[in-house]
Order: structure tokens, then C-alpha cells, then sequence
């Protein structure tokens, strides 16, 4: 049964993540640079973000983005990070994943993937850098997407979530 379903829309490549619910009313998490927040909490999943982000000069608020996702479900936990590079370019992996405290590795190259021994859950590359899906069978899909905010502060990275589809909570 599908209590809620949450689409994470990147329109905007910055500024805070906005959310549009199942029912479509669209709502917007302002965050706060270096911090960590609960995204979404619920019986069977936790999802929380690492933001990165920079103040505008004569701002009152920080722009942020999300730089890390962490993912609790059951007794489990997977991590999605973008690492920090000095310069960015696409063909090089800014990806860092981790299931329950173990560092992944997933191979270069489309259609590239990860399972769980349990088949808990799953990352599948969707580009040959950069993109995945993670599934969590019956509870989430989320689309990943990572690129660089922009020229001026190309030391930032992060991860955009292009779609999350099919969460049922």
C-alpha cells in the first residue's frame, strides 16, 4: 500500500531541494551548509542528507545542495556520496557508496551494478559516470544524477535527484 509517493523534481540545478508530493503540492527544504537533515522518516525507511551550499554576499541564508544521502531501512544502511574534487569533468567517477559501513565499488561503464547479498537492495549505473538508481525492492527508487554546481564554485559537488520514484512508505 502506497501512503505517500515523493518525487524529488531538479528543475532548478540550485538553491534547495524541492519536493512535490504524491498529491502535487510542492514544498521546499531549506537546509543549512555543512549539516545534516531527516528527509523523510517513516516505519520502514529513514532518508537523510548531508548539505553543502554557500551564503550570497548580503544573504541571509545559505544556497544549499545535497552532497550525501544516507538511506536506513530495516537493520540496514546505504550511503550515496558525491566526492570532493578540486576540478570537475564528467568522465571521471565522483561516486562514493557504502552498505553498512563497507565501501562499494561498482564498475565504470552503463548498466554496471550492485547487489546485496540478501537482495535488499540493489545500485545499478545509468551512465558510465556520475548516475544510478538504488532500489530498495517495495520500499524506493531513487535516480541519482551528479554534476558541478557551476564555474564559480566548482569545488562544490552534488548530487541531484532527477526523479524518486516509487517510494511506498
Amino acid at each position: 500500500m502506497i501512503n505517500s509517493l515523493f518525487v524529488f523534481d531538479s528543475s532548478h540545478a540550485c538553491y534547495d531541494p524541492r519536493f512535490i508530493g504524491g498529491d502535487g503540492i510542492v514544498f521546499y527544504f531549506h537546509g543549512r551548509s555543512n549539516e545534516h537533515f531527516n528527509l523523510i522518516s517513516e516505519s520502514n525507511i529513514q532518508i537523510n542528507a548531508c548539505f553543502i551550499g554557500l551564503r550570497p554576499e548580503g544573504r541571509t541564508r545559505d544556497y544549499t545542495w545535497i552532497q550525501a544521502l544516507g538511506l536506513k531501512f530495516g537493520n540496514h544502511n546505504f550511503t550515496i556520496e558525491a566526492t570532493k574534487t578540486q576540478k570537475w569533468e564528467d568522465s571521471v567517477d565522483h561516486l562514493k557508496l557504502s552498505y553498512d559501513g563497507t565501501d562499494l565499488h561498482i564498475p565504470e561503464g552503463h548498466t554496471s551494478e550492485w547487489n546485496s547479498t540478501k537482495g535488499d537492495v540493489q545500485a545499478e549505473r545509468t551512465s558510465t559516470t556520475n548516475s544510478l538508481t538504488v532500489t530498495i525492492p517495495d520500499i524506493a527508487e531513487i535516480s541519482i544524477n551528479m554534476f558541478s554546481v557551476s564555474e564559480e564554485n566548482s569545488k562544490i559537488h552534488i548530487i541531484i535527484f532527477r526523479k524518486m520514484t516509487a517510494l511506498h512508505i
